[in-house]
């Protein structure tokens, strides 16, 4: 997200669902967290573009709890799609 202003839907999904992969290599999601609610996480992260927010306004956005958003968060740190600041 930091190479591109505007980021589309089937870019997304291949950076996070890897579907450049073929089929009979399933990639699978840490326990816990859920494919669609990563695609509304990311949706709603593409609105912040370089601007910081916090788990609890993107947590309160996507509807889910901080925790909940936290464990979304922390994956997308792992991809290098995200960078954290604790604050």
């Amino acid at each position: 997200m930091n190479e591109h202003e505007k980021i589309s839907q089937s870019e997304l999904d291949q950076i996070l669902l890897h579907k450049d992969q073929r089929n009979d290599t399933k990639y699978h999601l840490p326990k816990g967290l859920t494919k669609n609610t990563l695609i509304n996480v990311c949706k709603k992260l593409v609105g912040f573009k370089d601007c910081e927010f916090s788990t609890e306004e993107i947590a309160h956005q996507v509807g889910i709890s901080r925790v909940s958003m936290r464990k979304y968060l922390n994956f997308l740190t792992d991809l290098h799609i995200l960078e954290k600041d604790i604050v």
